[in-house]
Order: C-alpha cells, then sequence, then structure tokens
C-alpha cells in the first residue's frame, strides 16, 4: 500500500505510523513541527525539509524500507530504530524465492505505485556452485520514477546494504558469490 494513498485501512496507519517514528528517530522530534512552518505541505515539505540537510525524501524513504527490514544499526545507524518497543520489528517480504542449481534465469514483474514499498527476497543458500554471483536487472516503464536497494546476506555474518544506480528507467546490479564469501540471501527493496 503506498503511503500516500489514503482508504483508510489498518495497514495505512500503521506504515504512516511507523514511518513517522523512524523520522522522528533519524531527525529529531522537532521535525514534523518544523515541516508546518514551510510554504510546502505534505511530501514537498517533508522534502525540502530533507534536502536543507543534504538529502531528500526518496532516499530517506529507501532507508525507512531498509531500517523496517533489516532493523540492525550496527550495520549503519540509519537502518534501524532506537526505540525499545521497535526494536524487533521487521518487515516480511512480499515475495520470496529458493533459487537451486536448476535455475539460471529467473524473472518477476512487480508493479508499484510512488511511496508503496516492496520487499522481495531472494535465498541462494542451497547454489553449490559459490562462483555464481546474482545479476539484478531493473527496468521500469518511460516516465516511471523508481528506487532501489539492495540487501546482501553472506554466510559469513556480513551484511551489505547498496543503492541502485538508475538511468532511462534502468539498472543492473549485482551481488557477488566467492567461496571465501558465499552469498545466502539477497533482500531488493523498491518503491
Amino acid at each position: 500500500d503506498s503511503i500516500t494513498e489514503w482508504p483508510n485501512i489498518n495497514l495505512d496507519y500503521s506504515l504512516v505510523t511507523v514511518f513517522g517514528e523512524y523520522l522522528v528517530d533519524r531527525f529529531g522530534p522537532n521535525m514534523l513541527n518544523e515541516t508546518l512552518h514551510y510554504g510546502s505541505f505534505g511530501i514537498a515539505s517533508l522534502n525540502e525539509y530533507l534536502i536543507l540537510r543534504g538529502t531528500n525524501l526518496g532516499q530517506v524513504f529507501i532507508d525507512w524500507m531498509t531500517a523496517s527490514y533489516l532493523n540492525d544499526k550496527s550495520v549503519d545507524p540509519k537502518y534501524g530504530y532506537s526505540r525499545s518497543e521497535l526494536a524487533k520489528i521487521k518487515v516480511r517480504p512480499q515475495s520470496s524465492v529458493s533459487f537451486s542449481d536448476n535455475f539460471t534465469e529467473y524473472i518477476t514483474p512487480v508493479t508499484v505505485k510512488d511511496w508503496q514499498p516492496y520487499w522481495a527476497e531472494y535465498d541462494l543458500r542451497y547454489l553449490s556452485d559459490a562462483s555464481r554471483s546474482l545479476r539484478i536487472e531493473m527496468i521500469g516503464q518511460p516516465g516511471q520514477n523508481f528506487l532501489m536497494s539492495y540487501i546482501t546476506y553472506y554466510s559469513n555474518g556480513q551484511i551489505e546494504v547498496k543503492k541502485f544506480n538508475l538511468a532511462n528507467n534502468r539498472g543492473i546490479a549485482f551481488a557477488l558469490n566467492s567461496p571465501s564469501r558465499k552469498i545466502d540471501r539477497v533482500a531488493i527493496l523498491v518503491t
């Protein structure tokens, strides 16, 4: 569900509440109050506040998606929640796929609305060949604006979060596998 649509269901309240908690946790309790004093309102007001602090709402939204999935401040302080009541919050992916040695290619179409979080997880633990890496390709519709990042979990306990670089509604990224750093799973976050 998009945080900008409001069909007035419980999911709307929970998403917006947790996003608000994240914003206050990351930028301080006066953040939302300060946005009320700008000439703009809603998303534009939040974006104006964030631009003045060297970021933007799109970047913060994808960081929030990462925090909601990973919730581990040891990876990066912006990828988790400080409040003890939110310490165990972790979203489940809307899509989850396990790969085996028989997989050479997996294609899945996904449709997301503006400001709608989408999480997908790909389990690579069952691949016997550690030299096989994961190639992730995203293709959007012309005029579509979307953001993406991905989280790679390695068998040695390391976790990497990377942003997707998009050009002309297209982006390619790689999660590299090796015998010393075998990929366990990759989570893809799209909005």
